[in-house]
C-alpha cells in the first residue's frame, strides 16, 4: 500500500481511509499544491495569516514586498501569505479551502482585502460564508480604512466616487468591512456601496504598504 506515494496524498482514497480511522496524522506526507489558484507562501508555519486579494495589482504588490523585500508586516499586520482570488473563481469548487488545506499549517487565519462595491463586498461575505467555522475570517480593517481614507480626500461627496451600474445587485451586510472603521469612515463607505459606487484596490498602490 505505502509503494505508491500518490495513495495518500491529501484526498486520495488512502487519505479519506485514514481519516475514517482517525489515524490521518500518523503518516507524515508532502502537501500537493493547488495549481488553479495563484498564491506565495515563502514558508510554512505552525500558525499563517493569508491574505486574499480580490485583484492581481494588490496581490503583485504584496508579492513583490514579501519575496523581494523579505516583509512579513503588510500595513503593520503580519502576513505569511498572499492568495489571488481573482473575483468569483475564488468561490468555485472549493479552491481556497483546498489550497489553505495543503500549507501544512496547524491553524490558518484568512484576512480578505478586495474593492469597495456593491460586488466586491458581497464576495467577500460569501466567501466567509463558504469556509464556515473551518477557518478564522476577516477583513484586512487597515487596507479598508485606507482606501476609505483616499477617497474622502479625493471626493468628499461619496456619490462623486466612481460608478459600477450595480444597482441590480443587493446592498450586502458591510459589517465586515466596517470593522475598524470610524463612524465616519464607515458611514461613507456605506454610502458609496448604497450609491452603487466604487473605492477601487488599486486606490492603494505598493508603496503605501
Amino acid at each position: 500500500m505505502g509503494g505508491d506515494e500518490k495513495f495518500f496524498e491529501y484526498g486520495s482514497d488512502g487519505f479519506r481511509l485514514l481519516r475514517a480511522m482517525g489515524m490521518e496524522d500518523i503518516v507524515r506526507r508532502r502537501p500537493m499544491p493547488k495549481s488553479d489558484l495563484v498564491y506565495h507562501a515563502p514558508r510554512r508555519r505552525k500558525h499563517m495569516r493569508v491574505l486574499v486579494t480580490e485583484n492581481l495589482d494588490p496581490y503583485l504588490d504584496v508579492h513583490d514586498l514579501m519575496y523581494e523585500d523579505g516583509r512579513t508586516q503588510i500595513l503593520g499586520e503580519r502576513v505569511h501569505a498572499v492568495v489571488l482570488g481573482g473575483g468569483t473563481p475564488v468561490l468555485e469548487h472549493n479552491r481556497l479551502s483546498l489550497l489553505l488545506d495543503t500549507l501544512g499549517a496547524d491553524t490558518v487565519e484568512v484576512l480578505y482585502w478586495g474593492d469597495i462595491d456593491r460586488a466586491g463586498v458581497d464576495l467577500m461575505m460569501k466567501l466567509k460564508a463558504e469556509l464556515g467555522e473551518k477557518y478564522k475570517f476577516s477583513s484586512f480593517s487597515p487596507a479598508y480604512r485606507l482606501m476609505v481614507d483616499r477617497a474622502m480626500e479625493r471626493f468628499p461627496d461619496p456619490e462623486d466616487n466612481e460608478s459600477t451600474g450595480q444597482s441590480k445587485l443587493d446592498v450586502p451586510d458591510m459589517s465586515l468591512v466596517c470593522e475598524g472603521l470610524s463612524p465616519e469612515e464607515a458611514d461613507y463607505a456605506r454610502a458609496v456601496v448604497v450609491g452603487c459606487g466604487l473605492i477601487p484596490q488599486e486606490i492603494l498602490t505598493k508603496r503605501d504598504l
